[in-house]
């Protein structure tokens, strides 16, 4: 499961909390990202179903609603991290849990496949547009 350390010692109880305070850098980094993407792939579903003008192409708006499915997993396991690491990470060892470890590794690869849709949606709209 995890560990808890019960140290009296202070460098030990401070390394618990650098440990936690890097954590919480990492996985606010992560929401950041998905903080910035995920309205930015909803506006660009939304604004293209109220314009007449220029309509985006079926497999675009399947990969942008894709990113976005991947965007809110990956926001989900971020804040998960982000409580573990704020709540529990000066009195444990929050980097040898194994749901906070699986977790974290979890928001990345979210956070890289939705990445991955918003560039095949992004090359349908351009290749769209080109032809």
């Amino acid at each position: 499961m995890y560990v808890v350390v019960k140290s009296k010692s202070p460098k030990r109880t401070r390394d618990l909390a650098q440990y936690a305070d890097s954590l919480r850098g990492a996985a606010g980094g992560g929401l950041t990202v998905v903080g910035i993407l995920l309205p930015v792939s909803v506006l660009a579903v939304q604004l293209s179903a109220g314009s007449g003008a220029f309509a985006l192409p079926d497999n675009a708006i399947a990969d942008f609603f894709m990113a976005a499915f991947w965007l809110f997993l990956s926001l989900f396991s971020g804040v998960y991290v982000l409580f573990a690491a704020a709540i529990r990470g000066p009195k444990e060892d929050v980097a040898r849990r194994k749901d906070v470890g699986i977790l974290y590794g979890a928001q990345l690869f979210f956070l890289l496949v939705a990445g991955y849709r918003l560039l095949w949606g992004v090359s349908a709209v351009t290749t769209s547009m080109l032809v």
